[in-house]
C-alpha cells in the first residue's frame, strides 16, 4: 500500500490548494463588492450633484441661451468659406442695338483649396408691354447655351452677351453659381438693370 499513500498525500494536497483558490475567489469577490458598492455611492452623488445646477440653471435662461447663439454662428462662418461669391457684376451696352455684355467674377471665399466646377444660370427679369417676364440664357445668347460652363481654382471671369427681344423692358438679372457636389455652397445674386457704355 505505499502508492495509496502517495496518491491520498497528492489529493490532500491538491484539495487544500482548491481551498486556498477558493478563499482567495472570496475575497476577490467580497473586494469586488465592496467597489462596486462605493461606484454605486459614488454614481449616487455625482447624479445628484449634476441635477441640481441644471435646475439652477433653468431658472436662470440666459446661460442656455448663449449656447445657442454660440452654435449658429460657428456654423455659419464654417460654411462661408466654402460658399461662392459672384462679384464686380455689370451690364455694358454695345454698339448692336438690343445686344449687352454681361460681366461679373466668380470666386470662392476663405482659405479652402480644391477646383470649382460647375455651372452659371443667367436670367433676365423684365416686361414685354405689361407682361412680367423671365428670360433664360438659352433665350438671350446668341448661340443658345443654356449656362455657362463654370471651373476655376480660385476665381473665374465671365463675359457673355445677351441679345434681348425688341419689346422687352429689362428690370433686373438673376446670375447663379451652382458648383457641382457638396463641398461648395452656391450663390445666386439679383442686380438692377443698369447699363454702362
Amino acid at each position: 500500500g505505499k502508492a495509496a499513500v502517495v496518491q491520498s498525500g497528492e489529493s490532500e494536497q491538491r484539495i487544500a490548494e482548491l481551498k486556498q483558490e477558493r478563499d482567495a475567489l472570496k475575497q476577490q469577490v467580497a473586494e469586488l463588492e465592496q467597489r462596486m458598492k462605493q461606484a454605486n455611492q459614488a454614481l449616487k452623488e455625482a447624479q445628484a450633484r449634476n441635477q441640481a445646477p441644471q435646475q439652477a440653471q433653468s431658472s436662470q435662461p440666459p446661460a442656455p441661451v448663449l449656447i445657442a447663439e454660440a452654435e449658429p454662428a460657428t456654423a455659419e462662418l464654417e460654411s462661408a468659406d466654402n460658399t461662392l461669391k459672384l462679384e464686380n457684376v455689370r451690364i455694358e451696352q454695345t454698339e448692336s442695338e438690343n445686344v449687352y455684355r454681361i460681366g461679373f467674377s466668380v470666386m470662392r471665399a476663405g482659405d479652402s483649396t480644391g477646383r470649382v466646377i460647375g455651372t452659371v444660370w443667367i436670367a433676365v427679369n423684365g416686361f414685354s408691354g405689361k407682361t412680367p417676364r423671365s428670360l433664360s440664357f438659352k433665350t438671350l445668347s446668341p448661340d443658345r447655351r443654356q449656362y455657362v460652363k463654370m471651373g476655376f481654382d480660385q476665381q473665374q471671369d465671365v463675359m457673355e452677351e445677351v441679345v434681348l427681344p425688341d419689346d422687352f423692358r429689362p428690370k433686373n438679372i438673376l446670375i447663379e453659381a451652382k458648383p457641382y457636389g457638396d463641398k461648395y455652397t452656391g450663390t445666386s445674386e439679383k442686380i438692377t438693370w443698369i447699363t454702362t457704355r
